[in-house]
């Protein structure tokens, strides 16, 4: 009866595996369908969504990122801005990440298209949305100033707490994680 029901569990949690690759596998046919729309130049290592005040407190929310090391990466190099935006139906407010102008930098990534995001030394504002000379890369969602017990399940976490503060001490010539590289060589 045991091994039955050890059997019994191996198969539902095989299953439960499987239904869920099927979904991400659902996900990922959705992204390559709209991959010319979310990526127009095709550049996927550097290109954020086409879309004020700063201050010294920590902002918490979700964002939906493609790796691990991409958690790191934001909360070290970017910077989380309120901005507002008139929409079709009303105006919102709202948290978007942003860096700095990468566009004067001598070592900027020779594997990112320099056209899409800079004209010369400025931000390319045809092409990217930036607030105060910085590209806005990525839209925080439910951002709020941080509560005490949010910045302790941060420090905490497996990712967020331990591995960050592995990687983010890691000197980026030590570091070989494709396109996280990219992006800290971008954002720094």
């Amino acid at each position: 009866m045991k091994k039955i029901l050890n059997i019994s569990l191996i198969m539902f949690v095989i299953l439960f595996q499987l239904k869920s690759f099927a979904e991400e596998k659902n996900y990922h046919k959705e992204l390559i369908t709209d991959w010319s729309r979310i990526f127009p130049d095709k550049n996927r290592n550097a290109a954020g969504p086409k879309f004020e005040s700063k201050t010294n407190k920590k902002i918490c929310g979700n964002y939906y990122r493609c790796c691990v090391p991409c958690s790191c990466d934001l909360m070290k190099y970017s910077e989380a801005q309120k901005i507002k935006y008139q929409f079709e139906d009303g105006l919102k407010e709202f948290y978007v990440l942003t860096i700095k102008n990468p566009c004067a930098k001598k070592d900027f990534p020779n594997r990112v298209n320099k056209d899409y995001f800079c004209d010369g030394e400025k931000i390319n504002k045809s092409e990217v949305y930036s607030i105060n000379d910085r590209i806005v890369i990525g839209l925080l969602h439910n951002g709020k100033n941080c509560e005490k017990d949010e910045i302790d399940f941060v420090k905490s976490h497996q990712v967020t707490g331990r591995y960050c503060e592995l990687r983010n001490n890691t000197p980026l010539e030590n570091l070989d994680a494709g396109m996280g590289d990219i992006f800290i060589k971008l954002a720094r």
